[in-house]
């Protein structure tokens, strides 16, 4: 029996017992795959400049950029060692398909989480809110990291607005580092050779930042593993005592019974 057919069994074995392992086994299935590769998944809302920033990482323009909504399906593209991964927008509506493949990108398929917010729009919204709480959590539980971004930085005004927006969501996700981008900048600077521009794009800092969260991975990889086993573990023996203490309830209950009929 393979490696593959015996995590099967286990599964169809343990759902029925805890059917609310289901994330934890679908995560474990991934670790377990034997793909070593490290997964990088950038996160945002519609038109905050996901794909554009993904290229810019990358360094070619890999990922569809435009106006309208261009990426409804999760596109991958492997790089360096790392597949990248471009989430569909993550959007109010949380049925939809759209959120679906990034909600399933963000947490069954990455190591590291990009997300992105254009500086624009100002603060984050609640939505964006709860995601970093949420993905800052499993942080701490899992070892996986999430980078927040500020994007489009180049679209405010002068940097006093720059300034303001940033410490207004730095107040809004404790705990978190900051990375000011601008994707037009770095391009910009690469096509015209002016180094000042491309590092004031702040692209090369979040590719330093970037590569030292992806030596950590496989790290994180043996962390998460052992933690989801140890949680599974824990929750079907806390289940098999509970059902060993009930038989022997029963069985109390049943010589008591006997007893009184032959009285």
């Amino acid at each position: 029996m393979s490696k593959q057919d015996i995590q099967t069994r286990a599964e169809r074995d343990i759902l029925p017992a805890l059917p609310n392992s289901t994330h934890d086994l679908a995560r474990l299935r991934v670790l377990n795959s034997g793909q070593d590769t490290p997964v990088v998944t950038v996160i945002g809302k519609f038109n905050h400049g996901k794909s554009r920033l993904l290229n810019e990482l990358i360094g070619n323009d890999t990922f569809a950029v435009a106006d309208k909504r261009e990426t409804t399906a999760l596109a991958e593209h492997l790089h360096d060692d790392v597949r990248w991964l471009d989430a569909p927008g993550l959007d109010a509506d949380v049925g939809s398909e759209d959120d679906r493949l990034a909600v399933q990108a963000a947490w069954l398929q990455s190591d590291i989480r990009l997300v992105v917010h254009a500086a624009k729009e100002g603060e984050l919204d609640t939505a964006e809110r709860c995601l970093l709480h949420e993905l800052h959590a499993d942080g701490k539980n899992t070892q996986r990291q999430t980078l927040l971004i500020l994007s489009q930085a180049d679209q405010l005004a002068d940097d006093t607005q720059l300034k303001k927006v940033s410490e207004a969501i730095l107040t809004q996700a404790p705990g978190m580092t900051l990375n000011i981008v601008s994707s037009t900048r770095h391009r910009k600077g690469v096509q015209e050779g002016k180094a000042l521009l491309v590092n004031k794009s702040g692209i090369p800092a979040l590719k330093t930042a970037l590569g030292a969260a992806l030596k950590r991975v496989p790290q994180a990889r043996a962390h998460e593993k052992q933690m989801l086993l140890d949680t599974i573990r824990l929750e079907l023996r806390h289940l098999s005592d509970a059902y060993a203490g009930t038989l022997a309830d029963l069985h109390s209950k049943q010589r008591q019974q006997r007893q009184r009929f032959d009285q």
